[in-house]
């Protein structure tokens, strides 16, 4: 039976496609009950803004052929939303993309086939992840893949992957190439509904009896832009998530004055709970130094961004960044002395992996020259960094970060 109907999935699109209501071949009916029978909720608006979706809400993103603003999604993600996207052909490549999943169609690398069909590749499992949980194999159906090694939970033995999860700011996402593995007729395989219950339960953080899948299929219409904040931090965490984000919306003329109306305001309280803590935060490695504090230019820094991005100094953002590096290490290895370089690496090697400590690398060589916070607001500091310089700094950050977030 099974056979019959990959024989004839690759049929052509209907109404009916990825319809909970429907029990049809490419319905998802079968979602609806899987998700049912683990106590969530489940909603198919045709139409929701973003600020709609509560704390306890997870936005499945499935085969989603209307508009969706990529950096909208890392908003989301970074305010503390929860995002599973499952699409191969739709509208998501650019949030997956922002993610660091470049989309691409065909498996001609695929090493395993369902009955040798060559459109039903088998994928294995890549990692240890809790999604991989009791599954052996997945099946799966004309999928798009992903070349990313490092965050691969599904995928072919080519290094092609179809799974992957991760963390942006505060939010959580998982990421799946396939949609048709939602389907009904693909959820008769009991490894897929093992597969499907995994996401479930870990993007519900185990606690799927107390979310709501929100499911965005097809031409529903999802607008607004996303502004709640689902799960806050320190002021330290939401300055950073900021300033990253504008990797996002750099540089339109909308998003560069929100992005810097949101720091100037944000700046003066950061400072008054930052500054006694970089105090009692003695860097030992010689590009960490810190001094002591004086006068408070980061209002006046981030409103030159806003008003000339290409010839503003970007010092102030690139020195958050460095120390909230230096932060990142301290929490790691819980000291409060930031550790050498040496010992940074070894430890991120031994319990993060060697990506992770390579990446550290990265980033203690990029930051090499910038300086700590207390040094870019002296007086005498004549130093230059452009905005987009800035910008890469807070990719190879944010990509370190990812590393070490996604394997505690």
């Amino acid at each position: 039976m099974i056979l019959a109907v990959l024989l004839m999935i690759t049929a052509r699109a209907t109404a009916e496609d990825y319809d909970i209501d429907s029990d049809a071949w490419r319905g998802a009916q079968n979602l609806l009950l899987l998700a049912s029978a683990l106590g969530m909720e489940v909603s198919v608006p045709d139409e929701i803004a973003w600020d709609d979706l509560e704390q306890n809400d997870i936005l499945l993103i499935l085969h989603y052929e209307n508009e969706l603003e990529a950096a909208h999604v890392t908003t989301f993600l970074r305010n503390g939303g929860r995002v599973i996207i499952a699409d191969d052909s739709g509208s998501a490549g650019p949030a997956l993309s922002r993610l660091g999943f470049e989309r691409t169609t065909g498996t001609s690398e695929a090493q395993e086939f369902y009955q040798g069909l060559k459109h039903a590749p088998i994928a294995r499992p890549r990692s240890n992840h809790p999604i991989a949980n009791g599954v052996a194999k997945l099946y799966t159906n004309e999928p798009a893949v992903f070349k990313n090694e490092s965050s691969n939970i599904f995928g072919f033995s080519s290094g092609e992957g179809i799974v992957a999860a991760g963390k942006r700011g505060r939010g959580e996402f998982v990421v799946v190439t396939d949609p048709s593995i939602f389907i009904n007729r693909m959820l008769e395989f009991e490894e897929n509904r093992e597969f499907t219950s995994n996401v479930l339960r870990y993007i519900s953080g185990e606690r799927p009896g107390q979310s709501t899948l929100v499911i965005l299929t097809g031409e529903a219409k999802l607008f607004g832009a996303p502004t709640k904040i689902y799960r806050s931090g320190n002021w330290s965490e939401k300055l950073n998530a900021i300033v990253d984000g504008a990797n996002d919306y750099l540089f339109t003329e909308a998003g560069a004055k929100a992005i810097a109306i949101v720091l100037a305001v944000l700046a003066p309280f950061f400072f008054l709970l930052f500054v006694p803590l970089s105090h009692r935060l003695p860097a030992s490695a010689s590009w960490t130094k810190f001094a002591n504090i004086r006068g408070n230019n980061a209002p006046q820094a981030i409103n030159a961004i806003e008003e000339n991005p290409k010839q503003a100094n970007a010092v102030i953002p690139a020195s958050l960044m460095k120390d909230e590096l230096v932060q990142t290490l301290c929490s790691l290895l819980q000291r409060e002395i930031p550790p050498t370089d040496a010992e940074a690496i070894r430890y991120l090697s031994e319990n993060f992996g060697p990506e992770a400590a390579k990446q550290y690398k990265v980033c203690a060589s990029a930051f090499q020259s910038v300086p700590n916070l207390a040094q870019a607001q002296s007086p005498w500091y004549q130093g230059h960094i452009s905005t987009a310089a800035m910008m890469t700094l807070s990719d190879k950050l944010q990509r370190f970060h990812q590393l070490v977030r996604t394997q505690q």
